[in-house]
């Protein structure tokens, strides 16, 4: 019997490309804690990487929750707070984790009422939230001040995510942890190559949003072309910024240097990853990014510009070279400077060390196990 239950709030069911969150749930699930996933959508999917597991699932639309709701208005005389009382609190857990603050902004009235009955409520500060939507709208930024004042933890993915929670919006600093990302490294074994001037392939992986800069990174690469280099552009990811992201490659005569290969699976990108030479990171906005993580264990050496957490992991000239964001000249120049870079073996190795030592899976959940069990 598994004393300790958790009810994890998604946005939707993870697809299997979402490793950090899949790794996590079976991770907790692994360490003995009874796992409940709340799926706050009513899209249903096949569960396959849970198979095999107890691991549940509850669908926010379920008859049961429906149910459940109409009985606790007569105690709560409010359609929204019962429903959401019943949604979070079904299957009655010790502990409830919101995989983004987003998911809870808009129902601290039910975390109140669940508080009550002795659960304790976890947030996790992940990016966009915290980094982009919470500062261009001031509503939501109170919303999430008020959040931080309610919830028992926040869990944040980098160092710079939690004071700036702290100061900008007024998070108890002794309820802010810090667990940075993490990956099963394993699964992404060491293989660093030597940089071959004959032909480079750069790669990046992270999905078509104008917050990636891709076009950053294609302005370089066009510079790089442009300067006679052999240059090819291996792009991981989909989403809404796709046709801007097809102008910009037509529009600087690119067809024949970039390659977009839509969204992968894990196995793919990691076989991706280990045939490249660079990792570009051109982000205008991270919290701490996997795949930049997963890029080092692999023995790639990695350019990222300078924004939130990234110069956690990255530092410059000794495990990747980090430059400013919003400039495809200096991305240029980096690429150019990595090619003739003499230290860049021992530059791997320290990246690789890294990741090891402070970016693996198992320390990730360990240090969730310590937060979850200090409730």
């Amino acid at each position: 019997m598994r004393k300790t239950r958790i009810n994890i709030v998604l946005n939707s069911f993870p697809r299997e490309s979402e490793t950090f969150l899949n790794q996590w749930i079976l991770g907790v699930y692994d360490l003995g804690y009874g796992v409940n996933l709340l799926i706050n959508s009513k899209k249903k999917n096949k569960h396959e990487q849970f198979r095999g597991t107890n691991i549940e699932i509850t669908y926010k639309y379920s008859l049961r929750v429906i149910l459940q709701g109409i009985l606790f208005f007569f105690r709560y005389q409010s359609l929204k707070i019962s429903y959401y009382v019943a949604f979070y609190g079904t299957k009655k857990p010790n502990i409830i984790h919101y995989s983004y603050t987003s998911l809870a902004v808009d129902n601290i009235e039910a975390l109140l009422e669940l508080q009550k009955t002795g659960v304790k409520i976890f947030a996790s500060c992940r990016g966009h939230s915290e980094n982009v939507r919470s500062y261009i709208d001031k509503e939501r930024g109170l919303k999430l001040a008020e959040l931080f004042k309610v919830v028992d933890k926040v869990h944040c993915v980098s160092q710079e995510m939690l004071e700036r929670m702290v100061r900008d919006f007024n998070l108890d600093s002794t309820k802010g942890f810090v667990n940075r990302p993490a990956i099963k490294v394993s699964n992404f074994p060491y293989s660093p190559k030597q940089l071959d001037k004959e032909k480079i392939t750069i790669i990046t992986n992270g999905r078509l949003v104008s917050l990636k800069g891709y076009v950053f990174g294609l302005l370089a690469i066009k510079k790089l072309v442009d300067d006679g280099y052999n240059i090819e552009y291996r792009i991981i990811g989909s989403g809404a910024e796709q046709d801007n992201v097809l102008f910009y490659i037509n529009r600087l005569k690119l067809t024949n240097h970039v390659v977009l290969l839509g969204s992968l699976e894990p196995n793919r990108v990691a076989e991706e990853l280990s045939q490249s030479n660079i990792y570009l990171a051109c982000t205008l906005n991270e919290g701490l990014s996997n795949a930049v993580i997963e890029a080092m264990s692999v023995g790639l050496p990695v350019i990222s510009t300078n924004v939130n957490g990234m110069p956690e992991i990255v530092f410059h000239k000794k495990t990747g070279f980090l430059v400013e964001a919003f400039d495809s000249q200096v991305i240029f120049e980096s690429v150019k400077e990595l090619i003739e870079f003499k230290g860049l073996e021992l530059l791997l190795k320290e990246a690789r060390n890294l990741v090891t030592n402070e970016f693996n899976l198992e320390r990730q959940i360990e240090e969730f196990h310590q937060q979850y069990q200090s409730v």
